[in-house]
């Protein structure tokens, strides 16, 4: 029975393909014209969280931790020259460039850990351990009480003099411990501290992205602004080195060679 309905259905179709094809063709092209239509209307989600229903109470939560939290996405910057300096000026000039983009594209940019060593080193003290603390307190009270006992006459001939209390002595005993924390040898350097590699022939610059994960279109605009970024700092540098490029993510991977001068 269903054969021969079918049988019938598709003899009445070919009857009428034979007798108004152009209605028959008419009809497919203004059903094309009207699917075509709505296809350049679709959008395409590549966001995990698009796969489930903006309802879902995971998807809630998400969107909700989104605003509270940063879910930066990382892209980094390969620089090479045989110029230690000229990488670190470089460097350095890409980071600002970055920086000027606005929390909306860049969240952070970095060449090195030189802003967290300068906040550390004038409170490397505060990260001694106790018994250091306890010896430094009982020098300086001796000190103190050998000074007091000179300024008033009262000191016995066979007394030794403390060793002298000053910065001096602080930065001679603590050296090491300082150098381990910062990666100084001294409070006042602050020459190192860069992302470079072991011959000091590579830089590397650390930026993040607001671009959510899975965002194709919007993580491809943050990296077109990072490329003009670069550029505009080649543009004012004639003699900077060559870069490439690697933006990465959770997701996906992609790299590419940045002109190099």
């Amino acid at each position: 029975m269903a054969t021969d309905a079918i049988g019938s259905l598709m003899a009445r179709l070919a009857e009428l393909q034979i007798r108004h094809p152009l209605l028959v063709l008419l009809s497919v092209f203004l059903v094309s014209g009207v699917l075509c239509w709505q296809a350049t209307h679709l959008e395409l989600r590549t966001r995990y969280d698009q796969l489930l229903p903006d309802n879902q109470r995971s998807v809630v939560e998400l969107r909700r931790v989104e605003k509270r939290a940063n879910a930066a996405q990382t892209a980094l910057i390969l620089l090479e020259a045989d110029d230690e300096k000229l990488l670190q000026r470089f460097g350095d000039a890409i980071v600002k460039k970055l920086l000027a983009l606005g929390p909306s594209v860049v969240t952070s940019a970095d060449d090195g850990v030189q802003a967290a060593a300068r906040y550390l080193k004038p409170r490397a003290g505060l990260f001694l351990d106790k018994p250091d603390l306890e010896k430094m307190k009982s020098d300086v009270d001796a000190r103190w009480d050998w000074e007091v006992s000179q300024a008033v006459g009262s000191a016995l001939d066979d007394e030794g003099a403390p060793p002298p209390m000053n910065r001096a002595e602080f930065e001679k005993r603590f050296v090491d411990k300082l150098k381990k924390r910062t990666g100084e040898s001294a409070i006042g350097q602050d020459t190192g501290g860069y992302y470079e590699r072991g011959d000091k022939r590579a830089l590397v610059i650390i930026a993040g992205s607001t671009a959510p994960e899975g965002d194709l279109v919007r993580q491809q605009q943050a990296v077109d602004q990072m490329h003009a970024a670069v550029d505009a700092a080649r543009a004012e540098s004639p003699d900077s080195p060559g870069s490439s490029w690697c933006s990465r993510c959770s997701s996906s991977t992609s790299c590419g060679r940045a002109p190099s001068s």
